[in-house]
């Protein structure tokens, strides 16, 4: 492997800590830094996010080595580096680098790729010289961002983060199509799903622990679920628990308010206005009701 030139002994084995970072802001799958490093020989490593190097100034000459095969790079100002995620590499570069970074978590990405475009898989290709102006922008769009609003709202990072994505997705990924079903996913595919609702009434149950289930992001579980079974997921729960509740209320030995807590709906105002909103009946006259008819 070729060194240094011999006019740059001692080169950093380190990156100095970058000059700005939105790491604090907790922007939603992403972290942008920025930074400026002197000259440097990094030992080989790999990180676990994917990254998106640009560089701003250069003084001198990078070369990358990624899976031991080395690449000499003049790193352009506005020039694009994608790493996928756990990508080896080792870099060295003779001259002062300044440069934006931008970590993007695989799974944010995923769910993005499964959310907009209806896959559940893809590979983010490697790219060492690309040239990107839309990319760029929105760098510079988060950058001013992190600069000018740190206490702000996060939405609009956020907002910035997904259109990059979305790009990222369309130019840079191959997309798996073999993951893309081929048949309309049916009743039967969200079995755990029903299995959990009706062992869980009595409790909370949030959309993204149903979407977590059949290994789904939750807007996309969401979509699926109408699609299959005809009615949102809420709805859907909200029927298991209003029959659960005309089952229990037929029964003598236990309270309105005992039955409402044990289908999760644990206001007993809420639980007679839910209740009638899809009965047309107070539980007290449904009760009143079931009653009288075996009697006769």
């Amino acid at each position: 492997m070729r060194s240094l030139p011999s006019s740059h002994k001692n080169p950093q084995q380190t990156l100095n800590p970058p000059i700005l970072s939105s790491a604090n802001l907790n922007w939603r799958g992403i972290v942008l830094e920025h930074c400026q490093q002197p000259i440097c020989n990094l030992p080989q490593c790999a990180i676990a996010w994917h990254t998106l190097s640009i560089t701003q100034a250069h003084s001198g000459n990078t070369r990358v080595a990624v899976n031991g095969q080395w690449q000499h790079h003049p790193a352009k100002p506005g020039e694009l580096w994608i790493l996928p995620a756990n990508q080896t590499t080792q870099s060295q570069w003779d001259g002062e680098l300044e440069y934006f970074r931008l970590l993007i978590e695989p799974h944010w990405l995923r769910t993005l790729a499964t959310d907009v475009m209806g896959h559940q898989s893809y590979c983010l290709d490697l790219n060492l010289q690309a040239t990107d102006p839309l990319v760029y922008q929105i760098v510079l769009a988060l950058h001013t961002e992190l600069v000018q609003n740190p206490n702000a709202s996060h939405f609009y990072a956020e907002a910035l983060g997904h259109a990059l994505g979305v790009h990222l997705l369309k130019r840079y990924a191959l997309l798996d199509t073999d993951s893309i079903s081929t048949s309309p996913i049916s009743g039967s595919d969200f079995k755990p799903v029903i299995e959990y609702i009706n062992t869980n009434l009595s409790q909370s149950i949030q959309l993204a622990h149903l979407a977590q289930l059949v290994h789904m992001s939750p807007n996309y579980f969401a979509e699926q679920f109408k699609q299959a079974m005809g009615v949102s997921p809420y709805r859907y729960v909200t029927q298991c628990r209003i029959q659960t509740a005309q089952r229990l209320l037929k029964q003598r030995h236990l309270s309105i308010a005992e039955i409402a807590s044990q289908v999760g709906i644990h206001n007993p105002s809420h639980f007679a206005r839910l209740f009638r909103q899809w009965t047309g009946k107070t539980p007290k006259a449904y009760r009143s009701q079931s009653t009288n008819t075996k009697s006769v």
